[in-house]
C-alpha cells in the first residue's frame, strides 16, 4: 500500500490527510527535509529496525538511521526489502559482517521498545526526553521547547570526573 492511501485511511478522509501531509511537507522543507508522499511506501519496518539495532558502532548506526529515513521519505525506496536495506548499508560503509537482520538481541530490543512505546502512547512519532518526558504525535515547536527545558530542569547536575585525579578545597588538595 502506498503511504498516501494509508494516511487517508487513518484520517478517514482525504481532505484532512492531504492537509496534514501539506503541513509536514512545508515544515520539513523549511528545515531542509524533503517529504515525497507520492513515492513513500507503507509497511512493516522490522527489518530496518533489526538492521540498525544490530550495528555495534553508534556512529554507523546513526548514519544508517539517516540513510533509511531519507530513502523512505525522499527517495521512494522500498525500505521493507532486505536487499534494498543491504544496499543502503553498503552506501554508508557497512558490510554484511556489520549487521544482522535476524539478530535475536535486536529482535528482542525491538519487541521491548514497541511494548514500552505502546505503554506510553499510541501516536507516531513518539519522542522521549531523559526517559521521563514523552511527546506523542506531531506537536508545535513550543511544545518541544517546553519538554526539553523541563527535562533539562529535572536532570540532576553531574560532576564529570569529580573522582578522577586531584581535587582541591579550602584545606588544600587531595587525590
Amino acid at each position: 500500500m502506498d503511504y498516501k492511501t494509508a494516511i487517508r485511511q487513518k484520517f478517514g478522509n482525504a481532505t484532512s490527510a492531504d492537509r496534514m501531509m501539506g503541513a509536514v511537507s512545508a515544515n520539513g522543507l523549511s528545515e531542509g527535509l524533503v517529504y515525497n508522499f507520492d513515492t513513500m511506501r507503507f509497511g512493516d519496518t522490522t527489518a530496518a529496525h533489526a538492521l540498525i539495532k544490530s550495528i555495534k558502532s553508534p556512529l554507523l548506526a546513526e548514519s544508517m538511521v539517516e540513510r533509511v529515513y531519507k530513502a523512505a521519505t525522499t527517495d521512494g525506496l522500498d525500505i521493507f526489502d532486505q536487499e534494498v536495506l543491504t544496499s543502503l548499508a553498503n552506501e554508508v560503509g557497512l558490510t554484511n559482517a556489520h549487521f544482522d537482520f535476524n539478530s535475536q538481541g535486536a529482535i528482542a530490543d525491538i519487541a521491548r521498545d514497541e511494548m514500552e512505546a505502546n505503554r506510553i502512547a499510541n501516536g507516531v512519532p513518539l519522542f522521549m526526553f531523559n526517559g521521563k518526558f514523552f511527546l506523542s504525535g506531531a506537536q508545535e515547536t513550543g511544545v518541544f521547547e517546553r519538554a526539553i527545558l523541563e527535562a533539562a530542569r529535572q536532570t540532576p547536575e553531574v560532576m564529570v570526573g569529580a573522582d578522577d585525579g586531584e581535587s582541591c578545597g579550602i584545606d588544600g588538595c587531595a587525590h
